[in-house]
């Protein structure tokens, strides 16, 4: 495997890599999700523009991709979560609004199964941390569940805060780190 760089969705580099850049990430995105099978085709796109397309339209300066030879992984995010479109695609957001004041930003992220294990994840994250940070943002968090294996990945990236809340009977579980 060649180096492993880690740049901006829109940094030039990808210019000529775009459509194989932006099908790589759909591919992980799937790959990565727990959702495997779908009712309808509809239900499938709306599921990747929840946690996906919604970000790549409206935040691509948030959007951070490993790449050698290939897409490894991506980290997107946006700085403020409070934001009535997001809502209209993500509800179970709006439950943890009063966490919002020290935790503003949020992110995503995914990496494909062979480069798990490897750094990857975490260079993502401290990339998009690090915007956030350059901006004055105060802190970020992430949703999760409960029993998700990478859990144990965010609290050693310091995700320590934790509140669990329901939305719709399903607990889920906010962590939130302080930048």
């Amino acid at each position: 495997m060649s180096e492993i760089i880690i740049k901006r969705l829109t940094d030039p580099f990808f210019n000529s890599l775009k459509l194989q850049v932006l099908q790589e990430i759909e591919d992980i995105f799937f790959e990565s999700s727990a959702k495997k099978t779908f009712k309808s085709e509809k239900e499938k796109l709306d599921l990747k523009w929840k946690y996906l397309g919604f970000y790549l339209e409206r935040y691509p300066d948030f959007v951070w991709v490993a790449f050698s030879e290939k897409v490894l992984g991506y980290c997107l995010g946006m700085p403020i979560t409070q934001d009535d479109e997001l809502y209209l695609a993500q509800p179970h957001l709006k439950v943890f609004e009063e966490q919002y004041k020290d935790y503003p930003a949020h992110l995503h992220i995914n990496c494909h199964a062979m480069a798990r294990g490897q750094g990857i994840g975490t260079r993502l994250i401290e990339e998009l941390e690090r915007e956030f940070r350059a901006m004055g943002v105060k802190g970020v968090h992430l949703m999760t569940s409960i029993d998700a294996r990478n859990r144990k990945f965010y609290q050693r990236l310091g995700y320590d805060y934790e509140c669990e809340l329901p939305y719709l009977n399903t607990p889920i579980l906010m962590m939130g780190k302080k930048l």
